[in-house]
């Protein structure tokens, strides 16, 4: 993909997600989250994470998924800003709950933020997976771009995939 294509679709596309997992935490979870590097990613690019959350989305002009993946140790901060609990009263299910709402939220954000453009598209529900060190992987045929996004001392992957049909 050449630079002036990539920028565009940065600017476009993907920047309504970065934005949405800022206001997200900021809003959500008292928490400040900065972009550190955004990059298409390689079809042998890897994202491990301990608690990841993903999301198909469809549109008329394509489909793909958008993904977030944490650390077990900024998950659960995050949730318990969330819920508004201490790490004590942390139940296994929060956990689950709290990263799939994150992940709507997130992609709610950019689906507001990208109505009326050739970008909008539909959500499904939200998956949630967790297991030490798991692998995200995405499939070949769908481009995905990777934002690596640094919250307090941990960092976080948001993947955002999408296929023109």
């Amino acid at each position: 993909m050449d630079t002036a294509t990539h920028e565009k679709i940065k600017q476009d596309f993907l920047m309504p997600f970065i934005d949405g997992v800022k206001a997200t935490f900021k809003t959500m979870a008292s928490t400040e989250a900065h972009l550190q590097t955004l990059n298409y990613a390689k079809e042998d690019d890897h994202f491990f994470g301990d608690v990841s959350g993903v999301m198909g989305i469809s549109g008329k002009n394509g489909e793909g998924f958008v993904g977030i993946t944490f650390p077990e140790a900024l998950a659960e901060h995050l949730v318990c800003k969330l819920l508004n609990i201490s790490k004590d009263e942390l139940e296994e299910g929060d956990i689950f709950d709290g990263v799939g709402e994150m992940v709507n939220m997130i992609t709610g954000n950019a689906k507001n933020a990208l109505l009326g453009t050739t970008y909008h598209f539909n959500l499904s529900l939200p998956n949630v997976i967790a297991g030490k060190d798991h692998e995200v992987g995405f499939r070949k045929d769908t481009p995905c771009w990777c934002a690596t996004i640094q919250v307090n001392e941990h960092v976080m992957y948001l993947l955002v995939g999408f296929a023109s049909k």
